[in-house]
């Protein structure tokens, strides 16, 4: 199988963004890397992607330098990526447990 690189952009999302990464870390298919880029939040979501990703290394946390808007960050998040597939999760998203594994087989 092929490393998937999960993909989000994030703005003030401290209220959900730890039960996003957790529905991440869930998964059953493993081999993923989550590409974070930060849109100058102005809440804890900063330090809380850096206490997640100083304890799982396939996280990976970008900040822009000035606002940009969700397309831009997406864009920038894909352009630091290594999967093979992307797929995308929104800030305040859960996933179900099989949901990578079921695209990955279905591809």
């Amino acid at each position: 199988m092929k490393k998937v690189s999960i993909v989000t952009s994030v703005f003030n999302a401290e209220k959900f963004i730890g039960d996003t990464y957790r529905s991440i870390e869930a998964q059953t298919f493993t081999d993923w890397e989550w590409v974070v880029t930060n849109d100058c939040s102005t809440d804890s979501t900063e330090k809380i992607l850096l206490d997640i990703a100083g304890k799982d290394k396939r996280v990976k946390i970008f900040k822009n330098l000035t606002n940009q808007g969700a397309g831009y960050s997406r864009n920038r998040s894909i352009s630091e990526s290594q999967g093979k597939f992307i797929a995308f999760i929104d800030s305040d998203d859960l996933w179900e447990r099989d949901k990578l594994i079921r695209q990955i087989d279905f591809m």
